[in-house]
């Protein structure tokens, strides 16, 4: 062994694969649950299509095209289902930090889960203040994703509030990225790189 590096093998003896080594990750992990429930991003994509369904009405229009979703909408399956695509988008996203399987949990006779529990395990490095910051970004996120889905059905893909849905689906995935690689500053060491 390297006498001025003990845990390195010596270049003179050669190198021993059964030599045991140090545990590459040394650190502590926090736990963190993240919650998402269907009914409450479902209140925010009907609250969202109603105020776009008010929007385009006239003083003239009665008779407009309905755009607004509700309970007894044909398209509520689909939107739940958009809700589970989107919710394992970001569980795909977030997969370097869950251990565990996410948990669902159903209500009765509802064959869709109504709330998911994502148990994240951050590193002791991670900035714990951005955790509210992450919360919202997965909502909004979701919501924006669904929306974007449904309006690109009921009005065209050119619309411009579908163009502007997706552009906010893409901006808050972009900032799920960032909070989830948020660091306390001065915990990271970075190498010098002179040249």
């Amino acid at each position: 062994m390297n006498r001025h590096r003990p845990d390195y093998p010596d270049k003179d003896r050669g190198f021993r694969p059964y030599c045991p080594s140090r545990p590459v990750f040394g650190g502590h992990t926090a736990e963190y649950d993240l919650y998402i429930r269907a009914d409450q991003i479902l209140y925010d994509v009907d609250a969202q299509t109603s105020l776009i369904m008010r929007s385009r009405r006239t003083e003239n229009q009665e008779d407009i095209h309905t755009i607004g979703t509700d309970n007894a909408d044909d398209y509520r399956p689909m939107l739940h289902r958009w809700i589970e695509k989107y919710a394992n988008l970001v569980c795909a996203r977030l997969s370097a930090y869950i251990r565990t399987q996410p948990k669902r949990s159903q209500v009765n006779d509802l064959k869709f889960w109504e709330e998911m529990q994502i148990r994240l395990f951050m590193p002791e490095y991670w900035n714990a203040n951005v955790f509210p910051l992450l919360i919202t970004a997965v909502h909004d996120y979701i919501v924006n994703a669904v929306l974007y889905e449904y309006l690109s059905l009921e009005l065209t893909a050119n619309d411009p509030v579908t163009i502007s849905k997706r552009q906010l689906m893409d901006e808050n995935y972009d900032k799920i990225k960032e909070y989830t690689v948020a660091a306390i500053p001065g915990q990271l060491r970075k190498p010098l790189q002179p040249f």
